[in-house]
């Protein structure tokens, strides 16, 4: 922290830990991608029917609960204080992992194209 940020506190006076939003949006981004390559390969089963719909919900699903337990970790890792600001910080804990989600929808929305156009699966 340099001399013009100043320590954040919530309206009882207590600090604030800063966020945590640096590099983890990137993190959240790859892990999310990840996720979802990894779900589509396990997804497909050869001599199985195609089921785009199925799989993209799937995926959708799978990154959303990826997403909800890191941040739930995060939050258990360093929770403390009122029963209200704990409810805040895992509000904040759990908003922060968007970018899990985020990073799953182009393979959720190639899906859902694959799906409405007809598209065959590869192989």
């Amino acid at each position: 922290m340099n001399e013009q940020q100043q320590p954040q506190a919530d309206p009882c006076g207590r600090p604030v830990a800063p966020s945590r939003r640096g590099a983890d949006w990137m993190f959240g981004g790859v892990y999310g991608t990840v996720l979802a390559s990894a779900l589509l390969a396990a997804l497909d089963q050869k001599g199985e029917e195609y089921t785009p719909f199925y799989d993209a919900s799937w995926v959708l699903v799978t990154a959303a609960t990826a997403g909800l337990a890191h941040g739930y970790s995060h939050h258990m890792a360093a929770h403390h204080g009122s029963a209200a600001h704990r409810w805040r910080l895992l509000a904040r804990a759990l908003w922060n992992e968007w970018p899990v989600i985020v990073a799953a929808l182009p393979t959720v929305l190639l899906l859902v194209v694959a799906g409405l156009v007809g598209w065959d699966s590869y192989g």
